[in-house]
């Protein structure tokens, strides 16, 4: 599909073609179940459920990241992640979460720390036309620390 040069996408001694676009592949049934055997992965096709595509746009991006620094440390996150809009509710204790279609409306963010440390909130609006990137940041001082943002968000239909 042009999105990976054919000297890089045919490397190595497995190649395997498919009539599939870049993003079908990682969605499909077939191509998954070819990758689980070439990785000598054991599962029953009954294991693999075909997926959808995902939808880009619009869609919204919210990342938690870690603002600590500390050498040579992966540290856990410093807080979960819940949004409200409308009647829906997202929530994420890794730092991600990815929301195809957006309701346009009020958001309501909290963070729920964790644990101490400082924090950087992205928030990515992503339309067929442009993306806009958003950063928050903020400190959780003590475990439990609530921190709340409302915003605006709208996407045309």
């Amino acid at each position: 599909d042009q999105t990976v040069l054919k000297s890089s996408a045919i490397a190595g001694d497995n190649v395997y073609g498919f009539n599939l676009n870049h993003g079908e592949i990682i969605y499909q049934k077939q191509p998954i179940e070819k990758i689980m055997t070439v990785l000598n992965i054991p599962f029953q096709s009954t294991d693999i459920v075909q997926g959808q595509p995902t939808i880009i746009s619009p869609s919204l991006i919210f990342a938690l990241f870690d603002y600590s620094v500390i050498k040579n440390q992966i540290l856990p996150p410093v807080g979960e992640l819940l949004i409200k809009v409308d009647k829906k509710n997202y929530f994420d204790n890794s730092g991600l979460i990815f929301i195809e279609k957006p309701l346009t409306g009020q958001y309501h963010l909290t963070i729920n720390g964790l644990r101490k440390g400082s924090y950087q909130l992205l928030i990515g609006e992503i339309t067929e036309n442009s993306d806009r990137w958003t950063t928050y940041q903020g400190r959780i001082s003590e475990i439990n620390q609530k921190d709340n943002y409302t915003l605006y968000l709208g996407f045309e239909k």
